[in-house]
């Protein structure tokens, strides 16, 4: 293991407890001569001074205290860190202004190059480097209705020591933004980034989705200096459409969006350069997805879910057609593709995940397999992974995650086979603090195998512990994983076993598995969540008095179908952002403005209002006896606050007790720590009070809420 050597004598170093200093002691390698060794230059300390990081307590007797729950709050991570193509400098996301903007280190000198930000109430999204000093970044509004960024769709050109920032795309020019910017453009559509070319440093590709016709996609090559676009293209077909381009630029492939769990797949070359399908195949719904061009342009690598049992890695001739199985795990979708570091190589592994995540090294001589080997070797129980190469594969920025670890930056020089530790995503997060998420798998009802994860606080027994169930958001192609999760380590911390369940309609169990939930919400994801409840009650891993269940967005949904399906299971409910009244959903959302909103709607939810009626947990609120939670912000616009108001005057119509928490100018979740952390504040001690050590014992569960709001006392609402 990494020596890690605190600083705490350092008054100034206010962010990271992690800190380390230059080091060799650690060496291992199964030739005896690679030194991988967790150093810390000054580019931790450098971030933390440069963009005043909040002060955290950093007493000695920490590690023997509790996590503060402000840990868990914060959102300002730094993260998507990339190399410049030589290797001179970093870019990274970092918080500026408030909101997520860029710093650009200089590697050789340690120092802080730059720091971009977007404007007022503007984030950088997504990034790219168009050439060794100039990038191109994708902005989104900081203050949506989401609890996320929402991309704008426009496009700003900046150097990497901040001078000559060009508005290169968009609808509002460069007065509005903010910007002393060159001439303004106005383009009605909406970018993304395809790619840089490495050939041609003054352009990249992007992708635009044109006003007027939100269905019809063109690519085009944009001028990082001056905006100019040209070299159009349209896509094969209407729909949202991803596009791969090689290295100089030309887009061989295209995959169209049909809705959720279907897409279509084209090809196009120099030689053939009109659109036709990937691939013949006799599943009409067959997922195949290109993912890279080989280096000699005659193969391309897919994750095929050709059978819809899971994806597999495959290598496809692109003159014969011959298709060749290169990686699979039965059961589980292709995540992730590990290639040679040099320019576009050949996949030396790929990675699987059903618990914990898997890794197939495939059949290879390649140096990059053996030093991924080595460096996987180095950091047992957690992933090294490759995020961004420079200089032909000569350095290679790695992330190392796990369950506990949220994330560490190191770079590797593959030529002296050296890492040296750079920064972490979160500071603030000590891994050996966190709790450990343990995969599970059981049956359902119907013999349905199901994986989930069961977080347990540290050093207790893992016997009749008080447990709050986690249903995902979503909830369609989307999934839990291994990974850290502020939710469940937050919950942990405090003392509660956190369960989430991967109900059917999760991503990364084959399409077979996602279409299984289509018109699900109500039954089959639920009785999916209730039999992993019920698993970890007879496995004694849970008391079967102290069970709670809290989800956001479709797990909010969930929370609450899930009480009044099974009132005598849990004894308290929370709804983040939770849908409770489907047919006013989708009346009210912005789901439900647009088209493809309403067709998802009908296809995957219910067709018409009764059969949305039937699936609304409010239409059963009689059935109720849990204590009940209501989380919400007042602008969001995905699962409008009138969501929460149906609910509450339900509970008031019966004289049902709840507790209340909103805030004015958050939307779909919360994007201000201060009111992540009265969350997590409010929603523990509403758990103390029903499943922890200050819980009832006796089943009335409904009475005695603490800080719930009775009916008619004063207008139902936290204050703010």
């Amino acid at each position: 293991m990494h020596p890690r050597l605190r600083l705490r004598s350092m008054p100034f170093l206010r962010r990271s407890r992690r800190l380390t200093l230059e080091c060799s002691q650690s060496r291992w390698c199964s030739n005896g001569h690679s030194d991988y060794s967790r150093c810390s230059p000054p580019l931790a300390l450098l971030l933390c001074l440069m963009f005043s990081c909040e002060v955290l307590a950093s007493e000695p007797s920490l590690a023997k205290s509790l996590v503060p729950l402000q840990d868990f709050a914060r959102i300002d991570s730094y993260n998507s860190a990339t190399l410049s193509p030589d290797g001179k400098f970093l870019a990274l996301h970092v918080p500026v202004d408030g909101a997520m903007g860029l710093a650009v280190i200089d590697l050789a000198s340690q120092k802080i190059l730059s720091k971009i930000s977007a404007g007022h109430g503007r984030s950088i999204l997504d990034y790219v480097w168009a050439g060794p000093s100039r990038l191109v970044a994708g902005l989104a509004d900081s203050d949506g209705s989401v609890d996320y960024p929402l991309p704008t769709g426009e496009l700003i050109g900046i150097d990497a020591d901040g001078k000559n920032p060009t508005y290169l795309f968009g609808p509002r020019g460069s007065a509005q933004i903010g910007w002393h910017l060159s001439e303004a453009k106005d383009t009605r559509g909406v970018a993304t980034i395809i790619r840089s070319l490495p050939n041609d440093p003054e352009h990249i590709r992007i992708a635009v989705r044109m006003w007027g016709d939100s269905e019809l996609h063109i690519v085009y090559r944009l001028n990082v200096l001056d905006g100019v676009l040209d070299q159009g293209l349209s896509a094969p077909t209407r729909g949202p459409t991803q596009f791969v381009a090689d290295r100089d630029g030309f887009v061989r492939f295209a995959v169209v969006d049909r809705g959720v769990g279907h897409v279509s797949s084209y090809r196009r070359s120099p030689d053939k350069p009109d659109w036709v399908p990937l691939i013949d195949s006799n599943q009409p719904d067959a997922q195949i997805i290109p993912i890279a061009l080989s280096s000699d342009a005659r193969s391309i690598y897919l994750s095929d879910d050709e059978l819809g049992d899971g994806s597999c890695l495959e290598k496809q001739d692109l003159q014969s057609g011959e298709r060749t199985k290169l990686s699979c795990e039965p059961g589980a979708d292709l995540e992730r593709t590990l290639f040679e570091f040099d320019d576009e190589g050949s996949p030396v592994a790929a990675t699987f995940e059903l618990g914990k995540p898997k890794i197939d090294w495939l059949s290879s001589t390649n140096p990059t397999r053996t030093m991924l080997e080595d460096l996987q070797k180095a950091f047992p129980d957690q992933l090294a992974l490759p995020v961004s190469t420079a200089r032909h594969g000569d350095l290679v920025l790695i992330e190392v995650v796990s369950d506990r670890n949220p994330g560490d930056y190191y770079l590797l020089d593959a030529k002296t086979h050296k890492a040296s530790y750079l920064t972490s995503r979160y500071d603030w997060i000590d891994p050996a603090l966190m709790p450990e998420r343990v995969p599970i798998e059981f049956n359902a009802r119907d013999g349905q195998r199901l994986h989930g994860f069961l977080t347990m606080p540290r050093g207790r027994a893992a016997r009749k512990q008080a447990l709050v169930v986690m249903p995902h958001g979503g909830p369609f192609d989307v999934r839990d994983s291994w990974l850290w999760n502020a939710n469940s380590a937050a919950l942990a911390s405090r003392g509660y076993s956190v369960l989430q369940v991967n109900f059917r309609g999760s991503g990364g169990f084959g399409r077979k598995f996602l279409m299984a939930g289509r018109r699900g919400w109500d039954h089959t994801m639920i009785d999916d969540i209730t039999d992993g409840t019920r698993w970890a009650i007879a496995q004694d891993y849970a008391d079967a008095r102290r069970v709670c269940i809290f989800g956001t967005s479709y797990g909010g949904y969930a929370a609450l179908m899930s009480a009044v399906r099974e009132p005598d299971l849990y004894r308290c409910t929370i709804g983040f952002a939770g849908v409770y009244d489907l047919p006013r959903w989708r009346n009210d959302s912005d789901v439900g403005g647009q088209q493809s909103g309403l067709n998802y709607i009908s296809q995957f939810i219910g067709a018409d209002t009764k059969s949305l009626r039937k699936a609304s947990p409010i239409t059963y609120i009689d059935q109720l006896k849990a204590a009940v939670m209501i989380i919400h912000g007042e602008q969001d616009e995905r699962v409008p606050f009138n969501q929460a108001e149906y609910l509450r005057d339900a509970l008031d119509e019966r004289s049902y007790p709840y507790t209340w928490l909103t805030r004015q100018g958050e939307g779909h979740g919360f994007m201000l720590p201060k009111n992540r952390l009265a969350v997590y504040e409010q929603m523990i001690q509403f758990l103390d009070h029903n499943i922890g050590t200050a819980s009832q014992t006796e089943p009335s569960l409904a009475s005695g809420v603490a800080g719930s709001m009775a009916p008619g006392s004063a207008d139902g609402r936290a204050s703010h």
